[in-house]
């Protein structure tokens, strides 16, 4: 077994079983992208593309999904299986999951898949957060392109093809992602994906709301060219959340732009314990600081939401000192 593992920042597995994987139709055909060759390419020096040239001979490129996990029992196998079940050239396509050392069955299940898919990989995370995971995988990784989605997903059949499509349809864009679909099968997870899939939830966030195709400032299950990590560097390992976002912007700051496309389906259970939901939006909203901090520009309404969020808990808290109906 190939061990080199990562965390997506979950820090336990929920009490819900994955649903099978739904097989759906394509929204739309891989517009022309043929295999002339087995094997995968890409497998020789990792970086060997010159930066900015794509794949250009109308083959299918080379596809490397990361997922980074920990602890994610209960939903990693729909994620990883939605992933090899993609109709996308079956040569051209690895999965490597970077595990930060889960201890709740994850490794196992994961083992288990590997012994009957042999385009599943598990590599070791120590750190246990995402960005290290993501930059162990990606220097681990044989595509020419480069797609994360998280553990606590899973994607459509097309979802592959149609990030790669979008990429080789527009040569400006070094990034392509689509739209996620919040779902749930519990009361209170229901309300929870709803709010995810509201602007009052996620201000102006369009791969949450998912109502056109156009340029974005960041995406969440984003496809990216390799060399696009040669030119504007890894992801940053000092930021536990919002790691996408800060690339996203680096991205685009160095010249590049970013699609939403609605053929480019996923879909993502959000927490349903309060507990950690809390934690995790309080979590983006003191990384978001940091964020801004680094790139040395003022945040966008939709960045500022957790900020605000995790602002007026602090401020309750100190008020609650001075005044009791703050703390009721």
């Amino acid at each position: 077994m190939d061990t080199v593992s990562a965390s997506s920042g979950h820090a336990g597995v929920e009490s819900r079983k994955h649903p099978q994987t739904v097989v759906r139709r394509a929204s739309q055909p891989m517009h022309g992208v043929v295999v002339t060759q087995p094997g995968m390419r890409g497998s020789g020096h990792p970086h060997s593309r010159a930066v900015g040239e794509e794949n250009v001979t109308g083959e299918a490129p080379s596809v490397t999904v990361i997922v980074p996990v920990r602890n994610e029992a209960g939903f990693i196998e729909g994620c990883v299986q939605s992933i090899l079940n993609s109709r996308y050239p079956s040569e051209s396509l690895e999965v490597i999951v970077a595990d930060g050392l889960s201890d709740d069955g994850t490794r196992e299940i994961i083992q288990r898949l590997m012994a009957s898919d042999s385009r599943l990989r598990l590599i070791d995370n120590p750190r246990q957060i995402v960005p290290c995971a993501m930059n162990l995988a990606i220097a681990a990784a044989r595509g020419e392109v480069i797609i994360r989605v998280d553990g606590h997903a899973d994607v459509a059949d097309d979802f592959v093809a149609s990030s790669v499509a979008e990429l080789r349809r527009r040569p400006e864009c070094w990034c392509a992602g689509g739209a996620i679909e919040s779902v749930n099968s519990t009361r209170l997870g229901a309300i929870i994906a709803a709010a995810m899939s509201t602007p009052a939830g996620v201000g102006n966030a369009h791969f949450r709301l998912g109502r056109s195709d156009g340029y974005v400032d960041t995406v969440a299950f984003g496809a990216y060219w390799r060399w696009v990590f040669d030119r504007i560097g890894l992801f940053d390992e000092e930021l536990i959340r919002n790691q996408d976002d800060e690339l996203n912007a680096r991205l685009i700051q160095r010249g590049g732009k970013i699609f939403l496309s609605r053929a480019i389906r996923s879909r993502y259970y959000p927490r349903t314990n309060l507990r950690r939901l809390w934690r995790q939006y309080y979590q983006y909203g003191f990384w978001r600081i940091r964020t801004i901090q680094k790139l040395g520009r003022p945040a966008t309404i939709r960045q500022l939401l957790p900020v605000t969020f995790v602002g007026g808990i602090l401020l309750l808290a100190v008020t609650s000192f001075f005044w009791s109906p703050a703390a009721g």
